[in-house]
This record gives C-alpha cells, structure tokens and sequence, in this order.
C-alpha cells in the first residue's frame, strides 16, 4: 500500500485529476482508487501538516 500512495502523492504533486491517477494506477498494477479514498488521503495529510 506504501507504493500505491506514494504513486498518488507524486501524481497529485503534477497536479493530475483524481480520475486521471485512477486509470493511471489500474492500467500500471491492476488496482484503482476511488475519489474517496483519495480525499481521505489529501484530508488526512493536511490534518498532520502536510501539503497535499
């Protein structure tokens, strides 16, 4: 899972859209996230600091 985030971070970092890492990641590894998942991501990380 530590390489599927850090695939969203950086994908987010190019300001790429929410749908555009999900079809990234499915074609890349078989596996999509959902919008959800990815604001929980951002969420979490700005709870902590971050710069998401």
């Amino acid at each position: 899972m530590p390489s599927v985030i850090a695939a969203v971070v950086d994908r987010l970092g190019e300001e790429w859209s929410l749908e555009q890492i999900s079809d990234f990641l499915a074609s890349l590894i078989g596996v999509s996230v959902s919008h959800q998942w990815t604001y929980a991501l951002i969420w979490d990380d700005k709870a902590r600091g971050g710069d998401l």
